[in-house]
């Protein structure tokens, strides 16, 4: 149990390395990974990370002038939904497979433990950050 418990915290620190080549944040990341799953309002996402919409806003103007996301139409015209771009779905994609390599377990490239996505080590690993599930914004 204790070696899975530092696969997982090496798995973060590999998941980390890999999102800040990218230019992104654990929180940038973890927004695109929430937007895979399709279209979400500004204040959903800040509902699920905990932080402020303004906080949010800024975060996903940044990703929009990256070209990783769009807007899409909303029913309700006071709010905007946010996907990922077209351009978005492959750069994700490649990104999550090079943080799921095997060397980002562990040096031994250790098989016990395995996250199937990077989301899925998002989900197991938000405890390494006490109450906050997604890191920094």
């Amino acid at each position: 149990a204790q070696e899975d418990v530092r696969q997982v915290v090496r798995m973060h620190q590999r998941f980390e390395q890999v999102a800040r080549r990218a230019g992104l944040t654990m929180t940038q990341y973890w927004t695109l990974a929430q937007l895979a799953e399709g279209p979400r309002r500004a204040m959903d996402i800040a509902t699920l990370a905990g932080v402020k919409r303004p906080t949010v806003s800024v975060m996903l103007a940044r990703l929009h002038n990256l070209g990783l996301t769009q807007n899409v139409p909303s029913f309700d015209r006071r709010s905007r939904r946010v996907t990922l771009s077209p351009a978005g779905r492959p750069w994700l994609a490649t990104l999550e497979a090079e943080m799921v390599t095997p060397s980002a377990l562990s040096p031994k490239k250790t098989t016990s433990f395995r996250p199937r996505s990077a989301r899925e080590h998002h989900s197991i690993s938000g405890g390494l950050r006490g109450c906050d599930p997604i890191g920094r914004i």
